[in-house]
């Protein structure tokens, strides 16, 4: 199953400074804490990147070209579609915003040739930008409708700003609609070997919409018809008498069939999912995840968990070939591995090894199961060195202005300020990791 990278900022920056009328001096401005999704550093061991933060300058600029008034309490979307092989930017495509309801985010308006965000405009132009005023905090699921083929889910937050680059597959047509594929499979009792099939599960698509929420019979298959290739799909299943599992789901089409995974709690409490050492605290979350390298062979990792605070959570086991937490020194050839009693919410887990790294930020929920499978990719660090060191310019996003007094913080990782002319360095930090970054400043 494929799931695409995030861009790095390269793409992103500096936002807006296209000419036209975004541009504006920043004066006395206030600050609107900016978090992107997502920030991925090279292989050099010294990485030059600029960071963003929005302005009111730059929100007051999108107001008067759309007429739109940003709400209190609401968020705000900008963003980019990119072809997720060249990283160009893709024109006529139309995008949509669905919350966790499958209900519409926003409407998506989209910056014309001339520089100008213009609410008559249907789809992109050469720029590929777009932004989404008055989203409601929670979770939105960005994806092309037509002209690509490609979704992000992000979070909305009240009164702070989602920088955002949905990668995509261009159609090959301008304007033509996204690919769809059939998609089936079986809904699985997780018991490590063999799952077996567990029927009349209900399924339920986060930040998705139609067809979710749906059952599998009552032999277990399901068949979800048609569904928008090349995009990552959240799925919560739940079944009375079972503890509610969230799998993720690769679609890559043209056709596709799959199994999701539901977990019973007689299955969660026997030794071949949990240590019969360890205890589980109600109102937390667990883990269970497999190391994937790029590489495709299966070697010994170390996994940590953090909080996006930086905080650790989580008591981590890893596997044996058979998938069964058996030690907590690192994975085995099975790369499994679990983490127990997790705060719930988002949090940044990370695999490493002498050369080799790979992260992912999880979804998890209170006395819930989160499946990772297929999204924690080890790759090749740095040569020579597991760490590099970032630097940059904090900037706005409409005027090439340094932020002095801000601070950048790598969600999970650890924060850094900016000097008295806008300057920071992150040092230590994991070459070809993904990195979610929020900026902010008093």
């Amino acid at each position: 199953m494929r799931r695409f990278a995030l861009v790095a900022l390269a793409a992103l920056v500096p936002i807006g400074c296209r000419g036209g009328t975004d541009d504006a001096p920043l004066g006395n401005v206030t600050y609107r804490a900016t978090t992107w999704y997502s920030f991925k550093p090279g292989s050099s061991t010294i990485f030059a990147q600029p960071q963003v933060l929005m302005t009111s300058v730059d929100l007051a600029a999108y107001q008067n070209q759309t007429g739109i008034t940003q709400s209190a309490g609401q968020g705000f979307i900008y963003g980019h579609v990119r072809d997720a092989a060249s990283g160009s930017a893709i024109a006529d495509v139309i995008l949509a915003a669905v919350n966790d309801a499958g209900l519409s985010a926003g409407t998506p308006i989209y910056r014309s040739t001339s520089g100008a965000f213009v609410t008559t405009l249907g789809a992109t132009t050469s720029s590929g930008d777009f932004i989404i005023f008055n989203v409601a905090p929670g979770r939105v699921n960005l994806r092309c409708v037509t002209g690509a083929a490609g979704n992000m889910i992000v979070k909305s937050v009240a009164d702070e700003t989602t920088l955002v680059t949905v990668r995509a597959v261009p159609t090959g047509t301008p304007g033509a609609p996204a690919p769809t594929a059939g998609c089936s499979g079986t809904t699985r009792r997780l018991k490590n070997a063999p799952d077996l099939p567990e029927g009349s599960v209900v399924i339920t698509g986060m930040a998705t919409g139609s067809p979710f929420p749906m059952a599998s019979d009552a032999g277990g298959p399901f068949n979800s018809g048609s569904l928008a290739t090349q995009q990552t799909y959240f799925l919560k299943l739940s079944k009375t008498g079972f503890i509610d599992t969230y799998n993720h789901y690769s679609h890559t089409g043209p056709t596709a069939a799959g199994d999701l995974l539901i977990v019973h709690p007689t299955d969660r409490d026997s030794t071949d999912f949990k240590p019969f050492t360890d205890t589980l605290t109600a109102g937390t979350a667990v883990v269970r995840g497999q190391v994937t390298p790029a590489s495709g062979t299966l070697e010994t990792y170390t996994i940590t968990c953090t909080r996006l605070d930086g905080a650790p959570t989580g008591d981590v086991w890893y596997g044996d070939a058979n998938g069964r937490p058996v030690s907590q020194s690192s994975t085995s050839s099975s790369g499994v591995f679990y983490i127990y009693n997790c705060d719930p919410g988002t949090l940044f887990i990370r695999a490493s090894k002498a050369g080799f790294g790979g992260s992912v930020y999880v979804d998890t929920f209170a006395d819930s199961i989160t499946l990772i499978q297929g999204q924690l990719s080890p790759v090749a660090n740095a040569p020579g060195s597991d760490s590099i060191t970032v630097s940059g310019t904090l900037i706005a996003l409409t005027a090439v202005s340094a932020i002095p007094g801000a601070t950048i913080d790598r969600l999970g990782q650890g924060a850094v300020p900016t000097n008295n002319s806008g300057a920071y360095s992150m040092t230590n930090v994991p070459s070809n990791h993904q990195f979610v970054i929020r900026t902010s400043r008093p």
